[in-house]
Order: structure tokens, then C-alpha cells, then sequence
């Protein structure tokens, strides 16, 4: 709750330091190879999109500030909607605190991510993952749909 809360400030901020414009986010779905998976990216930008975390506790506020990387789960989240976005766009990933002083360094922590090759392993296995969805989706046809009936023609 804390997070939503001040996302929409964390997003306003975001623009005032780096000048880049944000949109709210809306489901996409990823483009080719991919058939059905889709994600929600938290503002839309220009050429890519931010994802914003706003945490509650001190702990999590000051490792997001030492973080060279986001935490792991962030960056899957971030890679996620990278795929989603398709090629050429680029992901953000921002920590906010809207009880820091503005102005002051940790109110934000933006981290620009890349496709490195740990982008691309985690891609393929979300591939991987989308093409069992669909396997399974059609064994589930063939079990569980009712046979269509071979009668005889009524007599006229």
C-alpha cells in the first residue's frame, strides 16, 4: 500500500531529474515470438518504461541505495517488461523515498537496465515457459473437450 501511495509522486520526481516524460503504464503484450504473455510496466516512457518501487523500511531504503543492480526480483520484473516493450526500448528502474529532503541524493536511486546476457537467458526462459503454457493448454483441449457426436443423417 505504501508503494502505490507514493508512486505517482515517485514518477513526478523521476521526471524532474532526468526530464524524461512518464505515462501510466497499461498492459502490453509482447510482440513475436511470443504469443501470449503480456505485463504491466509501471510508466511508460518516450523510448522505454520505469519501473518505481517505493519501500517502507530503512533496510530495503538503504540497500536499494547501495544497489548497483536492483535486487534480483526487481530486475526479472524490469527484464520481464523489457520483453514486453519489445526491441530498442530501454528499462528503468527507480527507489524513492518520499521522506528524504528533496533535493538529496537518496530521495532516488535511478538504475538504467540493459539487455546483458543474463537479459537474454531469462528470456529464453520465459519463452520456454510460454511454449509449456501452450502444450499444456492443448492437451487440455483434447482432454477435457467433449467429442463431437458422428450421427446419422435424419431421413427426410
Amino acid at each position: 500500500d505504501w508503494g502505490h501511495e507514493y508512486e505517482d509522486e515517485a514518477a513526478l520526481y523521476f521526471e524532474k531529474v532526468t526530464g524524461l516524460k512518464c505515462l501510466p503504464g497499461e498492459f502490453t503484450i509482447a510482440p513475436p515470438p511470443f504469443q501470449i504473455i503480456g505485463g504491466t510496466p509501471g510508466r511508460f516512457l518516450q523510448n522505454g518504461h520505469l519501473q518505481i518501487k517505493c519501500p517502507y523500511t530503512v533496510e530495503v531504503v538503504m540497500a536499494n541505495l547501495r544497489a548497483k543492480t536492483p535486487p534480483l526480483e526487481n530486475l526479472k520484473q524490469v527484464w520481464f517488461e523489457m520483453i514486453c516493450m519489445g526491441e530498442g526500448t530501454v528499462g528503468y528502474w527507480a527507489s524513492y523515498d518520499p521522506r528524504i529532503a528533496e533535493g538529496a541524493p537518496g530521495k532516488i536511486k535511478i538504475i538504467e537496465i540493459t539487455r546483458d546476457d543474463r537479459f537474454w537467458e531469462f528470456s529464453e526462459m520465459v519463452g520456454e515457459l510460454e511454449r509449456h503454457t501452450l502444450a499444456v493448454c492443448e492437451e487440455m483441449k483434447e482432454l477435457f473437450s467433449v467429442p463431437k457426436k458422428k450421427g446419422r443423417k435424419k431421413k427426410r
